[in-house]
């Protein structure tokens, strides 16, 4: 219906849309003053320092041979390549999440990564994508990044390629064939901003500055030689002296008429004119490391420890800018292949994140809390310090200040403690639970003991090494399986039997399992994981790609054995199921005093909508939520559980509930190329929406853990029975 108004019986005037402006564009490069751009379309680069000198961005690629730059575009790259890296499924189908995991092992990501940071440097980097078809799906087999200079933009702000045939213009590319890195990139600079253009000109200085400190060295460092000759010699006689002295500059040696006399006269006064030259250098390379480091203290002598680790901090700033860069590529070229194979549906996101320090300030923020526990109540250190639901204990808070009044009955308690201690060792001793497993586990405790720590101190450290002392029993007595695929494996037989997929040989399992042994005891980082194994695994012909038949389909395959990022995946999910398992056992062990469970999600944007929503939920330790939701729920699943006394619920004000009638069952794919289905457990919220953990992780890793307890003798298997509720 057309809105408007007759103003005369045969003349309708309409009223002007007032939505129309708001869905076109007003300001673009046509309308605009100085968008002009004649026929060719070819925006050309803004960049001040090119536009000066007439030249294109190759110029800054001759400033990376300078050392200062070329070691801190190094550094530059290497600190995003140090970060964590993985892909989030978020709310993403498994089977888009293991297509895309399966694309990536066959990249090499760090090489992508550092071509991909070179965006920072020159504003932009294209990279092309290589597309091959496999398994009926198409995939992008390799990223390469491409000189800069080759391309442009046009008015359009879209990437064309500078080929030769292609005029001025240059060539529009077709879609998904690129993905461009930028940095700071806008309507009116497409081509983002270029780190190295600002420092071109104190490269250009201290280039300078070098050849004019190296000429007044020459001129001023060495002594002068002066020869004095009668007057009245003549003109080519007084050359032989002149050139005995250049001689003598050289070797040390000259030879002149007798009546002729050589004086060497040291320079003086000219060091401060030296300095001139020397802290025009230091200038230059103060700017050029604030450019591409965004600090200059950790590179400077008289630097202290406390600027240098304030430089350190804004560094890790840039770091992260970088990586943001790299992710945004990288998503783009995984968005790529998705909406090719699977549609338009949710995405996994690959991200880079630092490995979680602890911060010196929170640590005295956290010692000087626990000092003042029993001045404030929980309720004033979580709304002061925004502390979150859990991180407080309240039996710690309302711990009594320690009075002297108090020490007789502290004796006694302290009396009853030793006791209990003495007890409690005599059975672990007696029992035969110190085997070769436990033995040093517990040594740290004998030490303890033998340094004449208190009971109650003896106390503590027993019960904190209990769920390490599950996780150890656990790990050394798991079997072995051979798998080609790992949904092979369903659920409670990972917890049950070690297993690496691709692997088909004992002798690898066992060279995997027993670096994942030592790596557990000892408290070993990933780096010494991959370091520790991929000589051996190179050795014996388990590394890269190689050709073979899959023993499930018969069809002849490629496929990608050991790598870093498979030996970063077997590590991660391998520990996290152990250390879950052992937490299990201490939580079952104390489950009389603590018979209620909180999940605990890390609340940050690396962690998946679905575990956000069961943060804070509280269920009995004997619901059946926990026989499928105890963490973890996924791959590189950081989620937690903590058990809390009937007290703790009831001072927090939280809510117990129930999975009862809230859990069913559905299929779920668990095999891309067979095409198998799985029965997995959902739970469903109060809000109506539908959860379930990812494809494979359905099951409790303590629970899945049945010890053989005929292999224990008598008070031992009564023990574990009680402490593991297990059948009798």
């Amino acid at each position: 219906m057309a809105h408007g108004l007759y103003v005369t019986p045969t003349e309708f005037v309409a009223f002007a849309d007032p939505r129309r402006p708001l869905m076109r564009t007003i300001a673009s490069r046509e309308r605009s003053p100085a968008g002009i751009l004649g026929f060719t379309q070819w925006l050309p680069n803004p960049d001040v320092i090119l536009k000066s000198l007439g030249r294109d961005i190759s110029v800054y690629r001759e400033l990376r041979a300078e050392p200062l730059v070329g070691s801190s575009i190094r550094r530059r790259k290497s600190a995003v390549k140090a970060l964590e890296r993985g892909l989030t499924p978020r709310n993403a189908d498994p089977a888009v999440v293991d297509f895309l995991r399966e694309v990536m092992e066959d990249w090499d990501i760090d090489r992508i990564i550092g071509e991909l940071l070179d965006a920072a440097f020159f504003g932009y980097q294209p990279a092309e994508l290589t597309w091959v078809k496999r398994h009926d799906r198409l995939r992008v087999s390799d990223i390469v990044g491409k000189p800069p200079e080759w391309f442009s933009f046009d008015d359009g702000n879209q990437l064309r390629f500078r080929a030769r045939q292609a005029g001025l213009a240059g060539e529009l590319l077709p879609p998904r064939k690129f993905v461009v890195a930028t940095q700071d990139a806008t309507f009116d600079n497409p081509y983002g901003f270029p780190d190295l253009s600002m420092c071109f000109w104190p490269v250009a200085f201290k280039k300078g500055g070098w050849r004019f400190w190296m000429r007044f060295t020459e001129k001023y460092g060495s002594p002068w030689l002066v020869g004095k000759h009668p007057r009245g010699t003549a003109d080519a006689e007084i050359d032989l002296l002149l050139d005995s002295l250049d001689k003598m500059v050289e070797d040390a040696v000259a030879v002149i008429p007798n009546d002729s006399t050589v004086e060497i006269i040291e320079s003086a006064g000219k060091g401060a004119s030296s300095d001139i030259y020397r802290h025009l250098i230091e200038l230059a390379r103060s700017e050029i490391v604030i450019a591409l480091l965004g600090q200059n203290q950790t590179t400077e002598a008289e630097t202290t420890h406390a600027s240098a680790q304030a430089g350190l901090e804004v560094a890790a700033d840039i770091r992260d800018g970088d990586a943001s860069m790299v992710m945004s590529a990288i998503n783009q070229v995984l968005r790529f292949m998705v909406e090719l194979n699977f549609g338009e549906v949710p995405m996994p996101s690959w991200e880079l994140w630092a490995q979680e320090t602890i911060d010196e300030t929170q640590a005295k923020r956290d010692l000087s809390l626990s000092q003042a526990a029993t001045l404030f109540t929980p309720q004033y250190f979580m709304r002061e310090y925004n502390l979150q639901p859990g991180d407080l204990r309240e039996s710690a808070v309302m711990t009594p200040l320690t009075n002297a009044a108090f020490a007789e009955t502290q004796s006694e308690e302290a009396g009853l403690a030793e006791d209990e201690l003495e007890h409690a060792l005599e059975r672990l001793i007696t029992s035969g639970q110190r085997d070769k497993v436990m033995e040093p586990i517990l040594a740290p405790l004998f030490a303890a003991v033998e340094q004449g720590q208190s009971p109650q101190a003896l106390m503590g450290m027993l019960a904190e090494m209990y769920p390490r002392m599950a996780a150890d029993r656990l790990q050394a007595h798991l079997g072995y399986r051979i798998t080609w695929d790992w949904e092979e494996m369903w659920q409670e037989a990972h917890a049950q039997a070690f297993t690496v997929a691709k692997v088909m040989r004992l002798d690898i399992l066992e060279d995997i399992r027993q670096a994942l042994e030592k790596a557990l005891a000892e408290g070993k980082t990933l780096q010494w994981f991959n370091k520790e194994l991929t000589p051996v695994l190179q050795v014996k012909g388990w590394w890269g790609k190689t050709d073979t038949t899959d023993p499930v389909t018969g069809e002849p395959v490629t496929v990608q054995q050991g790598s870093a990022w498979r030996l970063e995946t077997i590590y991660r999910t391998n520990l996290s199921l152990l250390y879950s398992a052992g937490r299990w056992a201490g939580q079952q062990a104390n489950i009389d005093d603590r018979p209620y469970w909180m999940y605990v999600a890390i609340r940050d944007n690396r962690t998946r909508k679905s575990h956000l929503a069961l943060h804070g939920l509280v269920f009995p330790a004997d619901d059946p939520f926990w026989q499928t939701f105890y963490p973890p729920n996924g791959w590189r699943c950081r989620c937690s559980v903590i058990a809390l006394s009937a007290d703790d619920v009831r001072q927090r004000g939280l809510a117990v509930g129930t999975a009862a009638g809230r859990l069913e069952t559905a299929l779920r794919r668990v095999s891309e190329k067979t095409g198998e289905m799985k029965p997995v457990t959902t739970f469903h919220l109060p809000s109506g929406k539908t959860l379930s953990p990812d494809v494979g992780f359905s099951y409790t890793p303590g629970r899945a853990y049945a010890p053989d307890l005929a292999r224990y003798g008598g008070p031992l298997a009564a023990l574990a029975r009680q402490q593991w509720r297990g059948p009798s």
